[in-house]
């Protein structure tokens, strides 16, 4: 990894979102104790391609493993999914870990909705998304008490929660798990990491450019 520099350039969908969750990840952290202008814009190039205007980051990589495609996709070769459409909820103060959800997610074919904190979540919970993704610091209502307001709801009680956090120690991850989250993804977000959630909670199959090829 390398130290948070200031980078323009272009970068590849499919290969650099890790380094793209990254780089906000640091930009957050640095805006908590200084006043730096920034600004993270991606414009859609075709072919996966997509454009990084001004901002700070770190590298960050992620080795495939052995196993089967499906559980553990490589980003590079997903271009969609097979299955009923679905639907998530993105809940997050930060209008940017939002859009970078939002841009990867709906690349791949799904829908989303978003909320700013953990009481506009509620409400929007009440749509019955299939899959919701959640910060924890959040104003208003943050993480630990959406989950616990969400779990108290017959009707919402069986949703599935991802709750999306950085740095967590072992007795941390059993907390969030114990306040009724389905399971964690740790930030900075790599592309595999939310493929495999994705996969193991959803009702789908990846869809590859292959199986597109094969199917012409």
């Amino acid at each position: 990894m390398c130290a948070p520099s200031l980078c323009l350039g272009v970068f590849d969908r499919r290969l650099s979102y890790s380094w793209l969750f990254a780089s906000i990840w640091w930009i957050q952290r640095l805006r908590r104790g200084t006043a730096i202008a920034w600004r993270i814009t991606t414009t859609s190039l075709g072919q996966g391609w997509s454009k990084l205007a001004w901002g700070w980051g770190q590298a960050h990589s992620v080795t495939p493993g052995d196993e089967d495609r499906q559980s553990h996709a490589s980003p590079a070769a997903v271009v969609g999914y097979f299955g009923a459409v679905q639907r998530i909820l993105i809940i997050d103060d930060a209008p940017d870990n939002r859009a970078v959800l939002r841009y990867l997610l709906e690349s791949l074919g799904f829908q989303v909705i978003e909320a700013e904190n953990g009481e506009q979540g509620l409400s929007q919970a009440q749509t019955q998304p299939n899959l919701v993704i959640t910060d924890l610091d959040m104003p208003v209502l943050d993480g630990y008490g959406f989950l616990a307001a969400l779990r108290a709801q017959p009707a919402l009680r069986s949703l599935t929660v991802i709750v999306c956090s950085a740095a967590l120690s072992a007795g941390e991850r059993q907390k969030i798990l114990a306040a009724g989250a389905n399971d964690l993804l740790p930030k900075p977000v790599s592309e595999s990491d939310l493929l495999h959630i994705l996969r193991q909670y959803l009702p789908i199959r990846w869809r590859y450019a292959s199986d597109s090829e094969e199917s012409r």
